[in-house]
């Protein structure tokens, strides 16, 4: 919507499994869009084994539709993309099936074995979609613990807002959503990597680099005479680990999406619209905009629904009241 165009937006606060009912009423294609460029990321149709997922962005393409005078960093990277989609569990890591018969090898050695994550495997929610490892046999080194949990505190300045509105073309009302609230880095923060409470295993760390990272994992499973393995996708990191003799498993991230996906569950597509709004602020699916940040917000599992149509709000309105009042009920859909 350009500027000038007048329409009446009615919105509703949903929780993320809530989202198979928009799925569920809206005709295909469903095309996702980010709002205040117009630039194209995904488009999907039902199939017989849920949806059938199709990327239609590219590197070039998140380039090209971003206004350089605007905060870059603050659009749709490609890198946002792929890990939204392995958060989702839509993309996996390459080598799996190795980490398991690697985990399976090494517990056959009588040692208590640990896991230790860095930044970008808890980002990718590698615990909770594998299934390979107990959260109670996670560790966090307090570095990675305290960068996520500073990266949370990252929001909007009145500057920020003033930029970003003067350079949007479409859909400027939706940076009003913004003011004082967090940033893409902060964002990912919160809802990729937002479970590390759970982890409630720590080392002590006094310095903030990846080599003390290593060192400090070194010194811990001396100490306490169990096996940790460090998990990480980033090249220098297993250098490091290397170096220090630490036990590592390289976890092999994929540099390129296939623009075919393939077919996806409902599961997998609802959080995938959910971490995409919740990492790029917000997204269009066809006409609704689904906010991740909004003004007022007061919990994280929060997403906002914008329509631009009362038909299909009343519609969309009339399945949500049905499904919470049987799941009050205790009967499960």
């Amino acid at each position: 919507m350009r500027e000038g165009a007048v329409e009446r937006m009615i919105d509703e606060i949903v929780r993320e499994a809530e989202l198979v009912i928009l799925l569920n009423m809206l005709d295909d294609p469903v095309e996702i869009t980010y709002p205040t460029t117009n630039a194209q990321l995904f488009k999907c149709q039902r199939s017989s084994e849920g949806y059938s997922l199709s990327l239609t962005c590219s590197r070039n393409s998140l380039e090209t539709a971003s206004n350089p005078s605007s905060r870059p960093s603050e659009m749709p990277l490609y890198r946002d993309i792929l890990e939204c989609l392995i958060s989702s569990d839509v993309v996996r890591f390459s080598n799996l099936k190795e980490l398991k018969e690697s985990i399976n090898s090494q517990r056959g050695f009588g040692k208590q074995l640990h896991f230790s994550p860095d930044t970008n495997i808890l980002y990718h929610r590698f615990f909770s979609n594998s299934g390979l490892v107990d959260t109670r046999d996670v560790i966090l080194v307090d570095t990675i613990r305290n960068e996520i949990e500073s990266s949370l505190n990252h929001k909007y300045t009145p500057e920020d807002i003033t930029v970003m509105k003067s350079t949007t073309q479409y859909n400027r009302q939706l940076i009003d959503e913004l003011v004082n609230r967090r940033t893409k880095k902060s964002r990912k923060a919160a809802y990729l990597a937002k479970k590390i409470e759970s982890y409630d295993k720590s080392t002590e760390n006094t310095e903030e680099n990846d080599r003390v990272i290593a060192k400090t994992l070194g010194k811990f499973s001396k100490e306490t005479n169990a096996s940790v393995i460090m998990l990480s996708g980033d090249d220098s990191m297993i250098d490091l680990c290397e170096m220090e003799g630490l036990n590592y498993f390289h976890l092999k991230v994929p540099n390129e999406i296939d623009c075919n996906i393939g077919n996806v569950t409902g599961k997998q597509m609802r959080s995938l619209l959910f971490n995409l709004a919740g990492v790029l602020g917000f997204i269009k699916v066809n006409s609704v905009v689904a906010l991740g940040e909004f003004k007022g917000k007061k919990d994280l599992e929060d997403l906002k629904l914008r329509f631009m149509n009362e038909n299909a709000y009343n519609e969309f309105s009339r399945d949500l009241t049905t499904c919470r009042r049987l799941l009050e009920l205790g009967i499960a859909q």
